[in-house]
Protein backbone atom coordinates (compact mmCIF):
# COMPACT_ATOMS: atom_id res chain seq x y z
CA UNK A 1 0.00 0.00 0.00
CA UNK A 2 2.79 2.42 0.90
CA UNK A 3 4.73 1.96 -2.36
CA UNK A 4 1.94 3.34 -4.59
CA UNK A 5 1.47 6.25 -2.19
CA UNK A 6 5.21 6.98 -2.35
CA UNK A 7 5.08 6.87 -6.16
CA UNK A 8 2.19 9.34 -6.18
CA UNK A 9 3.87 11.78 -3.77
CA UNK A 10 7.08 11.52 -5.78
CA UNK A 11 5.19 12.38 -8.98
CA UNK A 12 3.44 15.32 -7.33
CA UNK A 13 6.79 16.53 -6.04
CA UNK A 14 8.22 16.43 -9.54
CA UNK A 15 5.25 18.41 -10.88
CA UNK A 16 5.71 21.02 -8.15
CA UNK A 17 9.50 20.90 -8.40
CA UNK A 18 9.70 20.17 -4.66
CA UNK A 19 11.35 17.46 -2.60
CA UNK A 20 8.91 15.17 -0.84
CA UNK A 21 9.55 13.36 2.44
CA UNK A 22 8.10 10.07 1.20
CA UNK A 23 9.40 8.67 -2.06
CA UNK A 24 10.37 5.26 -3.41
CA UNK A 25 13.99 5.64 -2.26
CA UNK A 26 12.84 6.42 1.28
CA UNK A 27 10.66 3.30 1.29
CA UNK A 28 13.71 1.18 0.46
CA UNK A 29 15.67 2.88 3.22
CA UNK A 30 12.92 2.38 5.80
CA UNK A 31 12.49 -1.26 4.81
CA UNK A 32 16.18 -2.06 5.39
CA UNK A 33 16.87 -4.71 7.98
CA UNK A 34 18.93 -4.29 11.13
CA UNK A 35 18.07 -0.74 12.11
CA UNK A 36 18.79 -1.72 15.71
CA UNK A 37 21.71 -0.07 17.44
CA UNK A 38 22.71 -0.51 21.07
CA UNK A 39 24.73 2.44 22.33
CA UNK A 40 25.08 0.85 25.78
CA UNK A 41 28.66 -0.43 25.34
CA UNK A 42 29.84 2.93 23.94
CA UNK A 43 28.16 4.90 26.74
CA UNK A 44 29.77 2.62 29.29
CA UNK A 45 33.20 2.93 27.67
CA UNK A 46 33.13 6.74 27.54
CA UNK A 47 31.31 6.94 30.89
CA UNK A 48 28.51 9.10 29.54
CA UNK A 49 24.92 9.14 30.75
CA UNK A 50 22.43 11.04 28.54
CA UNK A 51 20.10 13.50 30.26
CA UNK A 52 17.10 12.16 28.32
CA UNK A 53 16.05 8.67 27.32
CA UNK A 54 14.40 8.33 23.93
CA UNK A 55 10.85 8.72 25.26
CA UNK A 56 11.62 11.84 27.32
CA UNK A 57 13.58 13.32 24.41
CA UNK A 58 10.67 12.82 22.04
CA UNK A 59 8.21 14.36 24.51
CA UNK A 60 10.54 17.32 25.04
CA UNK A 61 10.94 17.80 21.28
CA UNK A 62 7.19 17.71 20.61
CA UNK A 63 6.61 20.25 23.40
CA UNK A 64 9.27 22.53 21.92
CA UNK A 65 7.73 22.32 18.44
CA UNK A 66 4.28 23.08 19.87
CA UNK A 67 5.65 26.04 21.85
CA UNK A 68 7.22 27.42 18.67
CA UNK A 69 3.94 26.93 16.77
CA UNK A 70 5.41 24.37 14.37
CA UNK A 71 2.87 21.70 15.35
Amino acid sequence: MIRPIAAVTETIGRWQNKAVPLNRNKIAELAAENWHCDAGPLLETVQYQPKFDLYKGMVNTVQWYRHKGWL
